[in-house]
């Protein structure tokens, strides 16, 4: 089980994920708040990135959120995700959210 970098573009922080665990599982594990979810099981959307350079697994999506256009043009939803390199993500939704913790 590797561990992968993962750098946020607008938030300007990086952490830590393991190939097993989602991007946002790995955020919140981190403590971070950069990309917004609500479900973490592909089914609301506002978790939707853009994958800018890295290689990832994408595991089933609602086509509802995210379309196979999309998908070809390396948008996911980061809790479909599991990174297999380092990522370098930008956030795709209205819905961000940069809270850090105190």
């Amino acid at each position: 089980m590797g561990e992968h970098t993962i750098a946020i573009v607008e938030a300007g922080v990086h952490f830590e994920c393991n190939s097993e665990e989602s991007v946002i599982d790995a955020q919140r594990r981190a403590g971070l708040w950069a990309i917004s979810s609500q479900c973490r099981s592909g089914g609301c959307g506002l978790c939707k990135v853009r994958i800018i350079s890295g290689a990832y697994e994408v595991l089933p999506m609602s086509r509802a959120y995210i379309s196979a256009h999309e998908i070809g043009a390396g948008m996911a939803l980061a809790c479909r995700i599991k990174p297999r390199s380092a990522l370098l993500i930008s956030v795709a939704t209205g819905a961000q959210r940069f809270v850090w913790p105190a």
